[in-house]
């Protein structure tokens, strides 16, 4: 009788707070809480740039990306990646341009190729997966920046990890450079 007790009032407190939230599950309400604070941190780093302080809005940005890296899309890279330029400070645009490939990862029509070309020029390379790279090398192929793509291969084929990556990026790209007559 006691384990029927039990049973009837968990049944009873789920029922409760399924009706308290109007019948969303806690996964929905965590995305609208995290979409509700990724809205407030953006609205917070726009202010701080509309008062020309770039450099407390892109420590905003970086506070953002940190504490919901798979959230952020890749117009927020885009964002994050100019106003870190704009404050000068060399430690905030290398983690710029870490998250705008991230974003561009995850998400690969994201992010404008021309502008992933010109990020990816830097010399310093980030640390990124085996899937990640080849995500990123298909979008440089796929939108014709050749030099990018070539020149990124050349960095990255000396990793043993990824190696496998990079070969077949390069197959791709023999290709691609065939078929545009270069």
């Amino acid at each position: 009788m006691a384990h029927f007790a039990g049973l009837l009032s968990g049944a009873l407190l789920i029922g409760f707070y399924r009706w308290r939230r109007r019948g969303k599950t806690a996964e929905i309400v965590h995305r609208q809480d995290d979409e509700q604070a990724i809205g407030e941190l953006r609205q917070r780093a726009e202010d701080l740039v509309a008062k020309m302080q770039v450099g407390p809005a892109a420590l905003q940005y970086k506070r953002l990306f940190a504490e919901y890296p798979q959230q952020v899309a890749g117009d927020l890279a885009t964002e994050y990646l100019r106003i870190a330029r704009l404050s000068r400070q060399d430690e905030l645009e290398a983690d710029a341009r870490r998250q705008l490939l991230l974003a561009a990862a995850r998400q690969p029509k994201s992010v404008a190729p021309t502008l992933l070309a010109d990020v990816l020029q830097g010399a310093n390379t980030p640390k990124l997966s085996a899937t990640q790279w080849d995500s990123l090398l298909a979008r440089l192929i796929d939108s014709r920046q050749f030099d990018t793509a070539e020149n990124l291969l050349l960095r990255l084929f000396p990793h043993q990890d990824i190696r496998s990556t990079t070969l077949r990026q390069a197959n791709r790209l023999i290709n691609a450079f065939e078929a545009a007559g270069l």
